[in-house]
């Protein structure tokens, strides 16, 4: 893999980790994911309906962490 490639799916893959987390929106998720040339529209919006599950559970998670049960 070219290192233009590589970089791209890092870039990738840290803008899927910040969806994930809560860090960024759908919107900023879908900006930032077309930049890298890697996914058609189409699949970013299908990544990111699939993703916003586990993305809500994580933001639930982080909310919930330090209080007591």
């Amino acid at each position: 893999m070219g290192k233009v490639k590589a970089w791209a799916m890092d870039y990738m893959e840290d803008i899927q980790f910040n969806f994930l987390q809560g860090n960024i929106d759908a919107q900023q998720c879908a900006t930032a994911l077309a930049k890298s040339g890697l996914m058609e529209p189409d699949e970013i919006e299908l990544w990111i309906d699939d993703a916003t599950a586990e993305r809500a559970k994580n933001i639930a998670d982080s909310a919930l962490q330090g209080h007591p049960k």
